[in-house]
C-alpha cells in the first residue's frame, strides 16, 4: 500500500468513526420510543430505525468492519420482514433489535450526545 492509500484509509476510518457516532446515537435514542404493544406511530420509528442501521451498515462495509456490518444486517432483516408485513412487530423482535444495537454499542463506543465515539 502506498503512502497515498494508507493516509487515504486513515483519513476514510476517521470520517467512518463520526458516521457512526451519529447513526449510533439515532439508533439509541430511538429505541425508547420502539415499545411493545406497538404505538400508533410505530412504523415511523421502524422505518428511521431501519434506514440508520442500513446506512451504517453500508459505511463499515467500505472500510471492512465485519462485525458492526453483521450487526446491522440483523437489524434490517429484523425490522425489513415488519416493514414488509411479512412478520408483526413481536417482543422477540424488539429484544433482537435492543441486543443488535447494545452489540453495536460495544463494538463502536457509547454515543455521547454531541461528542464522537
Amino acid at each position: 500500500m502506498s503512502d497515498a492509500e494508507a493516509q487515504f484509509l486513515i483519513r476514510l476510518r476517521a470520517t467512518f468513526q463520526q458516521e457512526a457516532a451519529e447513526h449510533l446515537r439515532a439508533l439509541v435514542a430511538l429505541l425508547p420510543v420502539l415499545q411493545f404493544p406497538p404505538s400508533p406511530d410505530q412504523q415511523i420509528v421502524i422505518s428511521t430505525l431501519f434506514r440508520e442501521a442500513h446506512s451504517l451498515k453500508g459505511a463499515a462495509r467500505v472500510v471492512e468492519e465485519a462485525q458492526i456490518e453483521l450487526h446491522c444486517q440483523t437489524i434490517e432483516r429484523a425490522l425489513g420482514d415488519v416493514l414488509r408485513g411479512n412478520t408483526p412487530f413481536s417482543p422477540n423482535t424488539l429484544a433482537l433489535v435492543q441486543d443488535s444495537i447494545s452489540a453495536l454499542v460495544a463494538e463502536i463506543g457509547s454515543p455521547k450526545e454531541g461528542h464522537n465515539a
